[in-house]
Formats: C-alpha cells, sequence, structure tokens
C-alpha cells in the first residue's frame, strides 16, 4: 500500500483553514487533495508551492469564494506544501505541509512516527464541509456509471485514472465493484480482504495459483497492491513501476552491475545473464525484463522459474534452442 503522511500548520484559521488533509493524517494514493476553507472575502490569489513540481502556482481566488481545491501530485521522501493567502499583493495567512511518502516498493520514503494517524475523509463532519460543492449521497447511478461524471467520485478523484494502463472497474468509475458505500465508521473502504476481492473477479488466477508449490512473496500475503496499483498507472498491468524496477525495489541484491543477473547454473559454475537491453526470445516485439524468465505470482520451482517442470535444460531451451 501507498501512504502519505502529512504535518500541517496554519497561521491564522479566521483567514483561510485547512478542510482536507487532517493534521498528522495517513493519507493512501499519489496525488494529494488540499482543500482550504477561505473566510475572508478579500483574499484575491493562493500561491501553492509543492515538492512534486519545485515551483510556485499562483492561482486567482474567485471574488467570494469559500472553498478552493487542489489535486497536487506527491514525491518520494518529504514533500514540502506550502500556500499563502493574499490580499492585492500582500500575504495575509500562510499554511505549511510536511508530506512524507511511505511506500512497500521503495526504502526512499520519507520519516514517519508515532503521532501520524489514519484520519481519513469520507466521515459525515468532514463531508459536510464540502458538500455545499460536492454531491456526497450515493445514487443508482454510481453503481453503473453511463459516464464518468455520472459517477459521485468522479470530480475529486478524476486523476487516478489519468494513466496509460487503468485498472477494469476503474475505467468505467464503477468504484462500487470494490468500496463499500455504508461502511463505518469510515464510507468507501473495500468491500473484502484485499486477496478475496481481486480474487473475485480474477477467478482463473485463484485457482491457478492454488496448483502451485511455491508464491511470490507479495501474492502469498494477498496484497496484490504492492505491486499494481488499483486503479491505474503508467506501466502494463497497471504495475506500479516497470517490470525491472519493480524487481529490483525488493530484489536489490540481483544485480552485478547494471545490465546483467548472476546465477548458479551448476554447484561450481557462476554465469551471468542479461536483464536488459536484449529482446526476449520468446517475444521478440518486446523487451527481456525479470518477467520473462520468472512467474511473479506463482511457480512450481523456488526460484519462481516461469516453466511448468522438466530439466533446467528444457527451461533454458524455451529461448537458447539448440
Amino acid at each position: 500500500m501507498i501512504v502519505i503522511f502529512s504535518r500541517i500548520q496554519s497561521a491564522d484559521s479566521a483567514v483561510m483553514s485547512v478542510i482536507q488533509p487532517r493534521n498528522n493524517s495517513v493519507i493512501t494514493g499519489r496525488f494529494l487533495t488540499l482543500s482550504l476553507r477561505i473566510t475572508d472575502p478579500g483574499i484575491d490569489t493562493l500561491t501553492v508551492s509543492s515538492g512534486k513540481s519545485g515551483r510556485a502556482q499562483v492561482l486567482p481566488v474567485p471574488k467570494g469564494k469559500e472553498t478552493f481545491c487542489k489535486v497536487l501530485p506527491v514525491n518520494f521522501r518529504a514533500n514540502e506544501i506550502e500556500v499563502t493567502a493574499s490580499r492585492s499583493g500582500k500575504i495575509v495567512d500562510t499554511a505549511k505541509i510536511a508530506v512524507s511518502y511511505r511506500s512497500d516498493i521503495s526504502n526512499r520514503s520519507g520519516p514517519t512516527g508515532a503521532e501520524f494517524t489514519w484520519k481519513p475523509f469520507h466521515v459525515e463532519e468532514r463531508e459536510a464541509a464540502c458538500g455545499g460543492c460536492h454531491r456526497m449521497n450515493v445514487t443508482a447511478g454510481d453503481l453503473l456509471p453511463k459516464t464518468p461524471g455520472d459517477s459521485m467520485c468522479y470530480p475529486c478523484h478524476k486523476k487516478i485514472t489519468d494513466n496509460k494502463s487503468v485498472h477494469g472497474p476503474s475505467a468505467r468509475w464503477e468504484c462500487l465493484r470494490c468500496h463499500e458505500k455504508d461502511s463505518k465508521p469510515s464510507r468507501f473502504v473495500i468491500t473484502n480482504t484485499e486477496a478475496d476481492l481481486c480474487f473475485s473477479c480474477h477467478t482463473g488466477e485463484k485457482v491457478l495459483w492454488a496448483k502451485k508449490k511455491y508464491m511470490h512473496g507479495p501474492a502469498a500475503t494477498g496484497k496484490c497492491s504492492i505491486c499494481h496499483d488499483p486503479h491505474a498507472s503508467p506501466s502494463r498491468y497497471t504495475l506500479k513501476l516497470p517490470v525491472r524496477q519493480l524487481c529490483l525495489s525488493c530484489h536489490e541484491n540481483v544485480l552485478n552491475d547494471f545490465k546483467k543477473h548472476s546465477f548458479k547454473v551448476f554447484a561450481s559454475v557462476a554465469e551471468e545473464h542479461p536483464i536488459r537491453g536484449v529482446r526476449d526470445p520468446k517475444n521478440p516485439g518486446e523487451k527481456i525484463t525479470c518477467a520473462s524468465c520468472h512467474n511473479p505470482h506463482a511457480s512450481v520451482t523456488p526460484a519462481m522459474l516461469a516453466y511448468e517442470g522438466g530439466s533446467i535444460y528444457n527451461f533454458c531451451n524455451q529461448c537458447h534452442k539448440k
């Protein structure tokens, strides 16, 4: 799971206050939704500096605007976000947000601490703060939206599908296939354990993997989201990173340089195999990756080799035919 920690300080809550995220909260996702309440009608400009872009965004505030929302991407490690509110060119309030990103697939996480806790947005009192602009009640149209805009989730969460590879339910904005509309105390938690939820659609994989002796760690723990983004990603199969980067985020020890992977063919003979820069012999249109030789989910071998039995020569001969 990807987690983002936030710490917020505001100079004068009578002028500008932060609705979301709350102080010292844990937030899931690759984006930070910043929501502000503006109680000074004279504020005409907000300046937002975020860690992802490294640049300040000057955003005009329509006259009389009482709330303001902005979706911000986040970096690995710490993210420093600062919001200043100005009236006629003069700064009248400042909010500083420290965001620390932790990921199951990265050792580049930012600082953590006991003060950070899970404080979900979708509880009654938090939703009420945004109900003036956003629909918070679930309707029949949310079950099977005809267009993305028919989903109540779309206005705030549309960034999550802005990627090349999109998970089926997310592509159709059928959020309630996976999220529970009436869960308590927070709404929209997932409807089942992660493994059971994924297998409710991916039934073939459940049957196939059950026949294998060895399971890859993330698959064995039932946490598909360690490797896959449940909504969308830039990589195939909604992987959180390209295959090589994803594997090396845990298996850094397999490399002896940036191109080759050492392994032993016999007890006393060490060989090196390329893991990048060449074509996959089994799929000439694709570049070789770790998944060319290893099954990322389940296998009959402890090395998670992608073959169903026979000698190691049979496995190698799939590409290196004599």
